[in-house]
């Protein structure tokens, strides 16, 4: 499995998205790369993570193959190839 790997986090700019990026920033997990990905009306917007700016990308699901859940929190990732 890959240490650092590359991380989206869908619907990132609402409430549940912006505690996941903190907590992924709080927690110092190993992110690789971090995508953002949300609607097409926030496409554009740049969010904070470990002190940068990162463009936030309309989602299209056809970008991703992999599905995981977090059980330790009601919150959901994706895995990017």
């Amino acid at each position: 499995m890959n240490r650092t790997p590359h991380v989206a986090i869908v619907g990132a700019t609402g409430a549940v998205g912006v505690e996941m990026i903190r907590t992924l920033e709080k927690r110092k997990f190993p992110v690789g790369k971090l995508t953002l990905l949300a609607s097409a009306r926030s496409a554009g917007k740049t969010m904070p993570f470990k002190g940068t700016q990162l463009p936030v990308q309309e989602f299209a699901a056809s970008r991703f193959f992999i599905f995981a859940v977090l059980s330790a929190a009601p919150m959901c990732l994706l895995l990017a190839c």
